[in-house]
């Protein structure tokens, strides 16, 4: 058999020098909103209005849904009433004070009276030691009856606060835009059931900012320590 002799490779060779100018890279990439809010209720009822559909433009602030919950607004009418009664309870013990100070002046007079005709034997002292004891009872009642106002204050105080809680609830029953963008994902419409608070399952809607985009880019191994704050950069969109 005829056999040739393998001929050497064909290779093309160039000496390695560093690389005095700037490295242009050109990789794919893609854009992303600047911001991505998905809106979950924060209130349990059902949804009464939609304002909103799929790229619809929206600024901040603007209505998206109205949930209603009108177990939560029972919850704030009968709280705001207890608040109410405890007011009027709160001036039921105020006048208990006045009235115990009262009490109070009333015994000191008459001790002072049944203690100065002790003195001259016009009255009998066990009369003037009950005298002097019912000025004692007395200033406790007022003791007493001032601490009762500061319950009363307490319980004004706590209620209100539990007042303050359900009304920022019920503001939870409108949905608003966080800021200026674009509807792309709307999951719910009037007469829906939603639960407060779920998190989970999909959102009432996707609300994204377009004026302002991203553009994420994978930069390989070699290139990553060149790439800083600053760095010029040109985006080309085909479609554009």
């Amino acid at each position: 058999p005829h056999s040739t002799a393998a001929k050497p490779p064909q290779v093309r060779v160039a000496k390695a020098v560093e690389a005095s100018g700037p490295l242009t890279l050109t990789q794919t990439g893609t854009t992303q909103a600047f911001d991505t809010a998905n809106l979950y209720p924060r209130a349990t009822g059902y949804i009464v209005e939609r304002k909103i559909d799929i790229g619809s433009h929206v600024k901040r602030g603007d209505l998206l849904f109205r949930i209603s919950a009108p177990d939560l607004d029972q919850q704030l009418v009968q709280a705001q009433a207890q608040v109410v009664q405890l007011q009027a309870a709160l001036i039921q013990a105020r006048a208990m004070v006045d009235q115990a100070d009262a009490n109070r002046h009333l015994a000191d007079a008459n001790n002072r009276r049944t203690s100065t005709l002790a003195g001259t034997g016009a009255e009998t002292r066990q009369n003037a030691d009950t005298s002097q004891a019912g000025v004692l009872t007395q200033t406790a009642n007022v003791d007493a009856a001032k601490a009762a106002v500061k319950v009363a204050e307490a319980n004004i105080a706590a209620q209100e606060a539990q007042v303050a809680r359900l009304t920022v609830l019920t503001g939870f029953e409108e949905i608003r835009a966080p800021f200026d963008g674009v509807v792309t994902a709307r999951n719910n419409d009037v007469g829906d059931a939603v639960t407060a608070d779920t998190n989970t399952g999909l959102p009432l809607l996707t609300l994204n900012r377009d004026d302002v985009l991203r553009m994420a880019v994978n930069v390989p191994l070699y290139a990553a320590d060149g790439v800083r704050d600053g760095l010029n950069a040109r985006i080309e969109v085909a479609q554009i």
